[in-house]
Parts: structure tokens; C-alpha cells; sequence
């Protein structure tokens, strides 16, 4: 598997078409992971953000999409400033994040998502709101050596009105 980094809105746009086959095919595909959603949360976080874009081989559409935004922070714990990845597509205060891919190519594509990932400067790497199937969250987590990257869920359960917020309708 071959994957791009995109790091402007003109390659985000030269894109689209693949990205909008890949959500039309994609079983677990949702409205916040479209492009009617991912452009404009783009364009409003105007810098900091890549889209990993991968295809099977040096040629040909791209099957899986994958967008985040890095943000600089300073750790107390390390006392340095650190990077942390976000799902860009929570920019917009997205109920659900995830990954795009097109079926049939979730066990090659997604572990080479992470290893591209693992690829970039980051400290931290947040994955809120995400919506996955077991399945496909596990063919992503797999690629992370567990001696190496922890990997925690943080349940957000009801808040002070008592709406449960892992929840979306």
C-alpha cells in the first residue's frame, strides 16, 4: 500500500473524487466523514491539518482516507513542547470521527494508516468521537506496538444535563 500525504486544500480537492467513492462504498462511512463535512472543517483549520490518503500501489484511486490535525502543547510531565494528533474532522464539533476505507481493502490499508502515522512528529494522539466497527478499530490499533503506544479509552458519559454524550442519534 502506498500512502500520500496531502498537506494543502488544492491537494485535498484533486482528491475528492477518490474520497467521495470511497465514502459512497464504505459500509461505515457517516455524514462527518464526507466531503461535505471534511472540506469546510478543513478550511477552517486553515493550517496544521494532513489528510493520509492511501492507494493501492504508486498508481490508481485511493482507497482509504484518514485526516488529522496537529496541534503544539507544552507537557509539564516532559517538559517540552509536544505534538498531538486530533481526527480533523472534530474541528467542526463532528458528533463521530473515523476512517474512510473502501471495502475489501480495510486489513492492508488500515495498519498501513498507523504505520504512516507512526511516521509523523507526535507526542499524543487523540481519537475522540471515533466510530468504528471492533473489527476495523482493531486492524488499525494492531499496527501500534503495545510497548510502545498505550492505547486508552475515555468513556464522556452523561454530562451535568444528563445527556449522555457517547451517544448519538
Amino acid at each position: 500500500m502506498h500512502v500520500d500525504l496531502i498537506e494543502d486544500f488544492a491537494g485535498f480537492t484533486a482528491l475528492r473524487p477518490d474520497w467521495e467513492a470511497a465514502c459512497d462504498a464504505d459500509p461505515e462511512a457517516h455524514f462527518f466523514l464526507s466531503c461535505e463535512w471534511t472540506a469546510p472543517a478543513l478550511r477552517h483549520l486553515r493550517t496544521g491539518w494532513r489528510v493520509l490518503a492511501v492507494r493501492d500501489g504508486p498508481v490508481g484511486p485511493r482507497v482509504a482516507f484518514l485526516a488529522v490535525h496537529v496541534d503544539t502543547y507544552r507537557s509539564r510531565s516532559q517538559q517540552a513542547w509536544c505534538n498531538r494528533l486530533r481526527l480533523a474532522t472534530r474541528a467542526l464539533w463532528a458528533d463521530f470521527t473515523g476512517v474512510l476505507c473502501a471495502p475489501g481493502y480495510e486489513s492492508r490499508a488500515l495498519p498501513a494508516l498507523a504505520a504512516a502515522l507512526q511516521c509523523l512528529p507526535w507526542a499524543q494522539f487523540e481519537l475522540p468521537n471515533l466510530l468504528a466497527s471492533p473489527a476495523r478499530l482493531s486492524l488499525f490499533l494492531e499496527a501500534f506496538d503495545p510497548r510502545a503506544y498505550r492505547y486508552e479509552e475515555r468513556p464522556r458519559g452523561p454530562n451535568a444535563d444528563g445527556i449522555d454524550n457517547d451517544t448519538c442519534p
